[in-house]
C-alpha cells in the first residue's frame, strides 16, 4: 500500500468533512454566527460609541443568531372549542368571542393589586388552560390603576406580532382580550436576515436620546390597517423583524430582509 498517498486522501477527506460542518452550521436557520463582522470586538466597541452619542443603554441580551428566512403567509385564528377545549370548558359561559376572532373574558372575582401577582397569575392561567397553546410574555403597561400585560403567541419559536392575548387588571377585576394570527406556510425563497446590531443602528434614530433597551426580539410582524380587516382577513403576509423595546415601552420595528 502506498502510505503517503493515503495519508494525502485521508488528509483531504478531513478538510472536505470540516468544509461541509462548518457550512451546514452556518446555513442553519438559527445558526449562531461565526466570526460574523457585526459581532467582532470591534463591532461591539463601535455600536456602544454610536449609542453613547445619546447616553442609550443595552441591557437586554444581544442576539447573535443568524437567521435565514422568508415572509409567512398567515390568517388570524379561528378561536372556538375546538381551538381551546380546556378554556371554553370552563368559562363558556363567560365567554364572548366576536366573528369567531377576538375572545373577550371577564372575571370579576379576581383580586390582583401588583405586578408580580399579576404576571403570576396570567402565567398560571396559560398554563392551566391553554396547554395547547404558546405564549411569551411582550411587556406590561402600568396607569390609571390598571396593569396590563401583553403576550404574543409562539410558533416553532417565532414570536408573532400585531397578534397578542392581553391581561387586564384592575379593581373590576381580571379582562382577557385575545387576537392570535398563525402561520400558514413560508415562502420557499429565504434569504439571510440583518443581524441585531445592524438593527439597533437602523433604530438608532429613532430611539430618545437616554433611553434603555430591555428587549431584543426576532420576530414575524403583521402590520394590520384596521382592527377591522383581522375578520376578513386570509392569506395574509408577514414579515421578519428585529423589534427592539426600551424600558419606557417604546417599540421599534426593523425589516430584517433588505430590499
Amino acid at each position: 500500500m502506498d502510505w503517503d498517498k493515503a495519508k494525502t486522501y485521508l488528509i483531504a477527506s478531513l478538510v472536505i468533512l470540516n468544509l461541509v460542518l462548518v457550512i451546514s452550521i452556518m446555513s442553519h436557520n438559527n445558526a449562531v454566527s461565526i466570526d460574523n463582522i457585526y459581532f467582532s470586538k470591534k463591532s461591539l466597541i463601535d455600536l456602544q460609541t454610536v449609542l453613547d452619542r445619546k447616553n442609550i443603554k443595552i441591557t437586554a441580551e444581544l442576539p447573535k443568531d443568524i437567521y435565514k428566512v422568508g415572509t409567512m403567509s398567515i390568517e388570524y385564528e379561528t378561536i372556538n372549542a375546538d381551538s381551546y377545549p380546556v378554556l371554553f370548558e370552563a368559562f363558556d359561559d363567560k365567554i364572548y368571542v366576536n366573528a369567531l376572532k377576538k375572545l373577550v373574558l371577564e372575571l370579576d372575582d379576581v383580586s390582583i393589586n401588583n405586578l408580580s401577582q399579576a404576571t403570576e397569575f396570567s402565567e398560571k392561567f396559560i398554563a392551566k388552560y391553554m396547554p395547547e397553546k404558546e405564549f411569551r410574555l411582550r411587556n406590561h403597561t402600568l396607569g390609571n390603576g390598571a396593569i396590563t400585560l401583553y403576550f404574543n403567541p409562539v410558533y416553532d419559536d417565532y414570536i408573532f406580532e400585531e397578534s397578542a392575548l392581553r391581561f387586564e387588571f384592575s379593581e373590576a377585576g381580571a379582562k382577557l382580550v385575545m387576537i392570535v394570527m398563525k402561520p400558514l406556510e413560508i415562502s420557499a425563497t429565504k434569504r439571510e436576515a440583518i443581524t441585531s446590531v445592524e438593527a439597533i443602528l437602523k433604530a438608532f434614530p429613532s430611539i430618545e436620546a437616554n433611553s434603555v433597551i430591555n428587549k431584543i426580539d426576532f420576530i414575524y410582524y403583521f402590520d394590520s390597517n384596521s382592527a377591522e380587516s383581522l375578520y376578513k382577513l386570509k392569506n395574509a403576509r408577514a414579515f421578519p423583524c428585529w423589534r427592539i423595546m426600551t424600558s419606557n415601552n417604546n417599540i421599534f420595528y426593523v425589516p430584517a430582509l433588505e430590499n
